[in-house]
């Protein structure tokens, strides 16, 4: 018997067309008539103010709960929510209406704000709350933990569908969040960029301290043509944009996967951390993370950082959709649609 693996996709940084809400929403359909498992969506404040294309990045929440309401089947992942950012008290209760209103479909990804988001949100070294401590705050008003307000206890409401809360995912910056996370029984979020190296070592670590490997889903890029020279051809171009944009950006930095220089070599990133090709190699590459590693749950990134042209994005989901996962789960029934 075949063991079925998870595919998602980015429903904010990375989607088809992260200038169009119409877009976001419609990719939501998609998604969800080809069969993909789940649609991230994640938490990103601000755009450079000088560069040549505006991204236009949308509240992950609101953007959910509209795309909640376009789907019927997909899981609604909230990606990498900056909790510290927020009172845990209306992060509480908009999940778990979101959670209420899409039917139980709700995946929470929680991770720290980067130094830009917190001084902008007035939250730099002083910040009281860590976000350990926010998260546990949140779990507890989804039990019904009672809080005290002028000396009266309240319960914040709505308690969401899934009990006791909806999973809950770690974007782990360190190796010491990478325990904790498998110590409390969370996944992790894993980013795109990240060296093979370095994702069987956080997945080992992850493993050792009891987290289930199966539960994590490995963000790579991913680019599927209908064969591997048109693939290459089309391909490696924005590939060799994409690490030199990485480079600029200073991302040789260990929790992001990247440890050196050679991580992002554009024919060793194309070979290594890139999923490319045709469907046969592409299914060949994941069914090999698969195998080697225990990875049952795969985030496709077919935007190559908003690279890649809208009509080839659109043909890496369609074609992974139709042509890799029968490869690799056997055939797929998609959802009617809409």
């Amino acid at each position: 018997m075949i063991e079925r693996m998870r595919f998602g996709l980015p429903g904010g940084r990375g989607v088809l067309d992260a200038r169009s809400p119409d877009s976001k929403l419609r990719q939501a359909e998609v998604a969800d008539e080809l069969g993909f498992d789940c649609l991230w969506f994640g938490e990103e404040h601000f755009s450079s103010a000088d560069a040549p294309v505006r991204r236009s990045p949308s509240a992950p929440l609101v953007l959910a709960a509209a795309a909640a309401a376009r789907t019927t089947r997909i899981r609604i992942g909230l990606s990498s929510l900056l909790l510290t950012l927020h009172h845990s008290v209306r992060l509480a209760e908009e999940i778990a209406t979101l959670d209420e209103l899409s039917g139980g479909r709700v995946d929470v990804g929680i991770g720290w704000p980067g130094d830009r988001d917190a001084t902008a949100f007035g939250r730099g070294e002083t910040a009281e709350v860590s976000l350990p401590d926010q998260l546990d705050a949140m779990i507890g008003h989804w039990a019904g933990r009672p809080i005290e307000v002028d000396g009266v206890p309240h319960r914040v409401e709505p308690p969401p569908s899934q009990r006791p809360h909806p999973p809950i995912y770690v974007a782990a910056r360190n190796d010491e969040a990478v325990v904790w996370a498998a110590e409390r029984n969370y996944s992790l979020i894993t980013p795109g960029v990240e060296s093979p190296t370095s994702l069987r070592r956080r997945l080992d670590l992850f493993a050792a301290h009891g987290g289930s490997v199966t539960e994590v889903p490995v963000e790579r890029f991913c680019f599927v043509a209908d064969s591997d020279a048109l693939a290459r051809r089309q391909a490696l171009p924005l590939i060799k944009v994409l690490v030199a944009r990485q480079r600029r950006l200073g991302t040789i930095d260990r929790h992001l996967g990247v440890t050196s220089d050679d991580d992002l070599d554009p024919e060793r990133f194309y070979q290594e951390s890139a999923i490319i090709g045709g469907p046969d190699s592409v299914a060949a590459r994941v069914a090999a993370l698969r195998d080697d590693q225990g990875v049952r749950y795969v985030n496709l990134r077919p935007s190559l950082t908003g690279l890649c042209p809208l009509e080839l994005q659109r043909t890496t989901v369609a074609l992974f959709a139709s042509e890799v996962i029968p490869r690799l789960n056997g055939p797929v029934e998609p959802t009617p649609p809409r």
